[in-house]
This record gives C-alpha cells, structure tokens and sequence, in this order.
C-alpha cells in the first residue's frame, strides 16, 4: 500500500509530497505520525513537514533503529531515527509537485497533506481514478488520535469502493 505525505501550497489545490512505498494505511501511518509529531517535535508542525520532505520514505516509523538493522544494504537505505527509513540518496532530489484535480498514479491508495500554513492535516484515498477527501484532523484532534478514528477512517475506503 503506497501513500503520498505532504503539504498543501497556499490556495489548497497544489501540494508538495513524497511518497511512502511501505505501511501507507492510516492504521498504521496516522498513528506513526502522531507519536513522531508528539514526541519528537513537540507539535511543530512545520518542522516535521520540513524533514518529511527531506527524502522519499520505504516506511514511517517512530522509532531508533537497531545498529544491526542499519548495517543491512547500507546502500539501499537511509535511517532516519524517530522518522523512517528512506531510500538512499532521495535526499537529492526535489519533492514532487501535483494538482489535486490529478488523478492518483501507480499503487497510490492515501494522502496525508497538512494545509500551507501547517493547520489541519487532510486525509484522502484514492478511489475510482479520483483522489477522495475523508478526513479533516485539525491539531487538537490528531493531538487526541485513538483507535476508534483511525479505525473510522480506514473504513471510509471500503464504503467509497462500495458505492463505486
């Protein structure tokens, strides 16, 4: 499952984004995010979405990886403690830029995009050719994330497959 985490140019329909191949469902990402957004910066928004857009992710995952782990191709990766792991040398190249009139490419299921000025993040998956707005997570609310609205919100994929 493939997801494109970014954040959105002022004016809301042009956004800036790096994908992540690995983990990209909000049962797993949206969880990772928030620990990561709580703990490691302390709420700073904008600070994370800086680093986010660093490199282009396998995985999201706040943890600090094993020094065994690490040593596994060093060639193919690049750990990010707290973060994620990254495909090496991704640093190097610019994040993308699309429309959000765009249809979704390849694999791509979920997009997480932070508005412009760091507010709320927004949710979408990808359904019938189309990118589908789901959720709205304003601070206070990705502050209080918890089982039951992620749960809520990975469903909502299902009902639009559903009614397409």
């Amino acid at each position: 499952m493939t997801a494109i985490i970014g954040q959105f140019a002022p004016g809301g329909q042009r956004f800036r984004f790096r994908p992540v191949d690995l983990e990209g469902g909000p049962d797993w990402l949206l969880g990772q995010v928030q620990v990561m957004w709580t703990r490691a910066y302390r709420r700073d928004t904008a600070r994370m979405v800086v680093d986010l857009m660093l490199f282009e992710w396998s995985v999201l995952a706040h943890t600090h990886w094993p020094r065994p782990l690490m040593e596994q191709r060093p060639h193919q990766w690049t750990y990010v403690a707290g973060i994620g792991r990254a495909h090496r040398g991704s640093n190097q190249t610019a994040p993308q830029t699309r429309e959000l009139a765009e249809p979704p490419r390849g694999a791509e299921e979920w997009a997480y995009l932070w508005e412009a000025g760091c507010g709320a993040l927004h949710v979408y998956v990808a359904a019938g050719r189309r990118w589908h707005h789901i959720a709205t997570l304003p601070d206070e609310v990705f502050a209080e994330l918890n089982e039951q609205l992620v749960m809520d919100i990975q469903q909502r994929q299902s009902w639009l497959e559903d009614t397409a």
